[in-house]
């Protein structure tokens, strides 16, 4: 066999792994090899941008393409798909007369097959279409299956309604809801919903495809009613004359923390237990992975226990194995209490009745139905709910299918998981386009802010060794007054006394502590006490203080982009706010070089400043800031660094979480000079002691002075900055 009869063949072997051709017989793909021409794309090269046209179908014979869009309602960028070899891109341009609306850009060195829009044509002619073709304008909307769930690319040269799947869901559910389903593309199934951006709708369409990974896009009311006169009403069973049709009925589902679901009861039946299989799914120790049964024949409905050991009560009997329902009867399994109800007069939901709304209302979720939320929650959709539970402090994702959160600040395992690893790297990319910065290889690591303030730090191989990882701090909408420290006994009302009286008279003070203890929220919280009529600039690597005086300009630094240009650094920011004429600088954490700047600042008239450091005790504050300081890279000996910490740090507090998980002031430490030796002197003027037990024998904490006299109390109130202490406050207690 020549050379290129070798080739020849190589190619036709290629093609017969792509999607696209694999159904193409031998012949076809013979004179198809003998068509494709080669192109080369260096890393960073765009093959094509928005509404460019396109001339060709892409196939990648090596590399790795990124293809993104633009959101139509914000403007802002996704990222639709991550392609290696053997994936296709470029065709929906050739299905719409050249017109598309994504972008593919070469991750790396990339070489690509590439195809006439002709030759394409005559190819898909040759492919048999076995079912239902849509309308032209629904192909079209095909692109929003993209946005939605970030799918990786497939041909839609032959979307066709998948009539079998229609059987799956019960007609009331069908009707209720506006959708039918259209076809697989891969291991995903795409529906067509009047709504797609129904949350009720979704979950209840989820709970009959518990393991079937599916999206929505849009269609017209019109187009819904067109396929369900033509396909779905044909199949159902013709009633005689005056003959009723079954009513709607459906579980009430209350949850042990006062959540309610409802879920559509039509004929049939609907298992409950803590597997992801079942209709209901309830989660706790005492559910049984298949726990009970309900069954809905002929007007009668019943309820039988499938053998767990915990049992199903009805009005308060266990039953044995099973009883019939009425709508007042009352379920209890385990935690949960379940009862029937009726939905409305005629097997819909009433007339006017808002279920959407109503669900909502009683979920303890807020609605987000704002562009940004939408598209960060499209994302993010297997870790959404966290997102908006309050409950929730921060969320893990360790790996794909390893999700972690902290609630009440206790780490918890969950039992959900991204449909495979490259959803949790698309979903990665799609924020970071959000946020307008890149991850890739050159960069393996991000850290980015979602729309409501929630901080997002990523990681990427080959730095993460288990996958792409990502850890979110969420953002709290509530306001972390001094009260409401007080009140989750973070400190006490002496410590709040004495530290409303070092800000009143202009002390600089850190803030100190772990990862997680509440550093920012003290931060806020002593912000508060500065007087509104000084101006306040505040620096932040990324935006969490909310400060509640109106005289304050907010800064952020930023990151170089894709070409390294346009960083904005801490220290660049310092350099600008001295020229601002600030009364106070708040910097929100020290991490490098800038905290010698901070010093200065501090050093130069710009007293009452604040900013947080992470630290594991109050020595260690200095410690690390001195390290700071060295790496500002200006040469200053070890001592001369120590004499700018001692004169412009006067207070640390610091904080640590305890194994309760509660967060507590430890120490209030007062810094008072150096020695001769070129040592740190300070002294506690308050420390967290054990004071006694509870019932359950665990130690109760309080905050309490040490009989230290803070140094510059006497000279402050010589100044008369501020009214004095009670008297023996400073009393050891």
């Amino acid at each position: 066999m020549g050379i290129r009869e070798k080739i020849r063949m190589g190619v036709e072997d290629f093609l017969a792994r792509t999607d696209v051709f694999m159904n193409v017989n031998l012949d076809t793909r013979i004179k198809i090899a003998q068509k494709l021409r080669t192109a080369h794309f260096p890393a960073g090269t765009t093959i094509f941008s928005p509404r460019e046209r396109v001339e060709h179908l892409y196939i990648i014979r090596n590399g790795s393409v990124e293809i993104s869009g633009e959101d139509r309602e914000t403007g802002l960028g996704y990222v639709v798909a991550l392609l290696k070899r053997y994936n296709i891109f470029g065709e929906t341009a050739l299905l719409t007369d050249g017109e598309q609306p994504f972008r593919a850009y070469a991750l790396s060195d990339t070489d690509c097959y590439t195809l006439s829009p002709k030759i394409f044509q005559q190819i898909l002619l040759k492919i048999p279409e076995t079912g239902v073709g849509l309308s032209k304008s629904l192909i079209i909307q095909l692109e929003r299956v993209y946005f939605e769930r970030a799918i990786p690319f497939s041909s839609l040269a032959h979307t066709e309604h998948d009539l079998q799947l229609i059987q799956i869901f019960p007609i009331q559910l069908i009707k209720r809801f506006r959708f039918f389903p259209i076809e697989r593309k891969g291991s995903h199934l795409v529906l067509a919903m009047t709504n797609p951006r129904d949350r009720v709708a979704i979950e209840q369409i989820r709970k009959y495809l518990p393991d079937q990974p599916f999206c929505a896009i849009a269609v017209s009311e019109r187009e819904w009613q067109s396929f369900f006169d033509t396909y779905v009403a044909p199949s159902l069973p013709k009633m005689r004359s005056g003959e009723k049709s079954s009513p709607l009925y459906q579980i009430v589902v209350e949850h042990p923390d006062g959540k309610i679901e409802r879920f559509p009861f039509g004929i049939g039946k609907m298992t409950i237990g803590s597997a992801s299989e079942n209709e209901i799914v309830l989660r706790g120790k005492t559910i049984a992975p298949r726990h009970a049964r309900l069954r809905h024949a002929e007007n009668r409905f019943t309820i039988r226990d499938l053998g767990s050991k915990s049992g199903v009560f009805v009005n308060g009997f266990r039953i044995d194995p099973q009883v019939d329902l009425e709508l007042d009867d009352t379920v209890t399994i385990g935690e949960y209490k379940l009862h029937l109800e009726r939905c409305g007069a005629e097997g819909e939901a009433a007339e006017g009745e808002d279920h959407t709304q109503e669900v909502y209302a009683e979920s303890n979720l807020p609605e987000d139905d704002s562009p940004m939320g939408r598209i960060i929650r499209s994302f993010l959709y297997p870790i959404a709910e966290y997102l908006y539970d309050p409950t929730v402090s921060e969320i893990m994702v360790n790996s794909w299918e390893e999700i972690y959160i902290e609630r009440r600040g206790r780490l918890v395992r969950t039992d959900k998981k991204f449909d495979d690893p490259s959803f949790l790297d698309m979903a990665l990319n799609n924020i970071a386009q959000f946020v307008g910065r890149r991850i890739d290889a050159e960069n393996p690591r991000l850290d980015a802010r979602l729309p409501d303030g929630s901080r997002v730090h990523a990681v990427i191989p080959p730095c993460a060794r288990q996958g792409t990882t990502i850890t979110i701090r969420k953002f709290t909408k509530e306001r972390l007054t001094i009260d409401r420290l007080i009140e989750l006994g973070t400190l006490n009302e002496a410590a709040r006394t004495f530290l409303e009286f070092a800000v009143r008279v202009r002390k600089n003070i850190v803030v100190s502590g772990g990862s997680g203890t509440g550093k920012t929220s003290m931060l806020n919280a002593l912000s508060a006490f500065i007087p509104a009529d000084q101006r306040i600039i505040v620096l932040e690597d990324a935006s969490e203080l909310q400060l509640q005086q109106e005289h304050k300009v907010l800064l952020e630094t930023r990151p170089p982009d894709k070409h390294g240009r346009g960083e904005v650094t801490m220290r660049d920011l310092l350099h600008s706010s001295l020229r601002m004429r600030p009364d106070r600088i708040i910097v929100g954490e020290v991490r490098g070089g800038e905290a010698l700047d901070m010093l200065q600042a501090m050093n130069t008239g710009h007293l009452g400043s604040m900013t947080t450091v992470h630290s594991n005790a109050p020595r260690d504050t200095l410690a690390r800031i001195e390290t700071m300081c060295l790496m500002a890279g200006v040469e200053l000996s070890l001592s001369a660094i120590r004499e700018q910490v001692a004169s412009a740090i006067h207070l640390i507090v610091h904080l640590e979480r305890l194994a309760d998980g509660s967060r507590k002031v430890v120490n209030i430490t007062e810094i008072l000079g150096i020695d001769s030796h070129a040592n740190i002197l300070m002294q506690d003027i308050f420390t967290l002691r054990v004071i006694g037990t509870n019932k359950a024998g665990h130690p109760i904490f309080d905050l309490r002075t040490t009989g230290n006299v803070p140094a510059f109390y006497t000279y402050a109130l010589k100044l008369g900055l501020a009214s004095p202490l009670p008297k023996d406050f400073f009393k050891e207690r």
